[in-house]
């Protein structure tokens, strides 16, 4: 009678599992194809947050437009008012799209002045966007806080429907 070794079968599944994930880790995320292309949004509100005086912030508001092109090699650039941003990185939303309304969220990364009386010259801000259908409810958010600030609600709409080229990796 052949005695089972339950330790040595559960190490190789344990082994083999980890290898499963590496694997799927490093594999290339590609955006969805209904994604990949040019949006735009109307003018809308943008909210700016000052740094805190005596822990009070102040408000500036002004109107811009979001402009978004979106590669299929997960990068993004665009312009967010007066304030442009190349090579963001878009990444889905893997914790579950369908409850908390975010299929997908940009990294804009450090971007400048959004209006002329942004108080902000330089600032950290990230983009989520809602389900990819027609349109996309989006959000601006200001990211340097742990609780990040809302700064804009927006709707974009696809600008072209051009195929956009894939853009190489630098």
């Amino acid at each position: 009678m052949k005695i089972i070794d339950y330790k040595l079968i559960c190490l190789k599944s344990f082994f083999i599992v980890l290898i499963l994930f590496m694997l799927l880790s490093c594999e290339k995320r590609i955006v969805a194809p209904d994604l990949v292309g040019h949006w735009k949004t109307e003018k809308t509100n943008v909210k700016v947050r000052t740094e805190p005086r005596l822990l009070k912030y102040q408000f500036v508001s002004d109107s811009a437009v979001v402009t978004l092109r979106v590669y299929n090699n997960n990068t993004v650039s665009g312009s967010i008012g007066l304030a442009e941003f190349v090579n963001g990185k878009i990444r889905k939303n893997i914790s579950n799209p369908d409850s908390s309304g975010i299929g997908y969220v940009i990294e804009c990364g450090y971007i400048g002045r959004i209006f002329e009386s942004d108080p902000l010259p330089k600032k950290l801000v990230e983009i989520w966007l809602g389900p990819v259908k027609d349109s996309i409810n989006a959000e601006l958010l200001y990211a340097e806080d742990v609780l990040k600030f809302t700064m804009s609600e927006m709707k974009f709409t696809k600008d072209t429907v051009v195929e956009m080229p894939v853009k190489s990796e630098e």
